[in-house]
């Protein structure tokens, strides 16, 4: 299931969404129709440029890197 909400660090309207894996991943809200996120039974899958509907917020976050996991 998607969920909406906003990233703790820069602010931006995002849609939390689960992995195939069964992490929450975070999708830019704005301009959907523009990314290669697709989300299939409330779960991500991730194509190539064009093919989705979402651009995952870790690509446009200025502070993105804080948030990743080494």
């Amino acid at each position: 299931m998607s969920v909406m909400g906003k990233c703790r660090s820069c602010g931006a309207e995002v849609v939390w969404v689960k992995t195939r894996s069964g992490r929450s991943m975070p999708l830019d809200a704005v301009n959907p129709n523009a990314g290669n996120v697709r989300i299939v039974d409330n779960v991500a899958h991730v194509g190539a440029d064009g093919s989705g509907h979402y651009v995952s917020h870790f690509s446009t976050c200025p502070e993105a890197d804080q948030w990743r996991r080494r």
